[in-house]
């Protein structure tokens, strides 16, 4: 039906391509292979922002794998909030988690970021939990959850 009525043609004209006969852009000698070639071109130029997020995102998720934690202090806190962000990174949930940290270098504040949480893990996850936390003593906003199976 797209052949027939050569919406090909009617794409190259709102994009400013030159059609042999702009007054029959309803013609019979259209070819699929133009229309083809401007959907899929079409399809990648939406699609191509998509994939460099998930790029970015998933590297600013898992930047904590190249981290020394030798430095960081340990901390108890208290899970305030889990929302799920529903983003999945390597079948991975990914919540944005809000800790509040009770007595840090003499004061008490909140954190929130988000966490890569395996199913496994989720359990320890609650409102009102108590969790070992990993502060980065430079930049006190940068915590990780310390759980039995390794650091979030």
């Amino acid at each position: 039906m797209l052949y027939k009525l050569n919406v090909h043609n009617i794409f190259k004209t709102m994009l400013g391509v030159k059609v042999a006969n702009p007054e029959q852009v309803f013609s019979s000698t259209a070819s699929v292979g133009s229309l083809s070639m401007i959907l899929h071109g079409g399809v990648w130029v939406c699609s191509i922002p998509l994939i460099v997020a998930a790029i970015i995102k998933s590297v600013k998720l898992n930047k904590r794998n190249h981290q020394d934690f030798s430095d960081f202090h340990m901390e108890k806190g208290i899970i305030v909030k889990v929302i799920d962000t529903h983003t999945r990174i390597n079948k991975t949930k990914a919540y944005k988690i809000s800790l509040n940290i009770p007595y840090y270098q003499g004061e008490e504040y909140e954190v929130t970021k988000e966490f890569l949480v395996p199913a496994h893990i989720l359990h320890t996850i609650a409102i009102g939990n108590e969790v070992n936390l990993k502060i980065n003593p430079k930049k006190r906003e940068d915590v990780y959850i310390q759980s039995e199976y390794g650091i979030l």
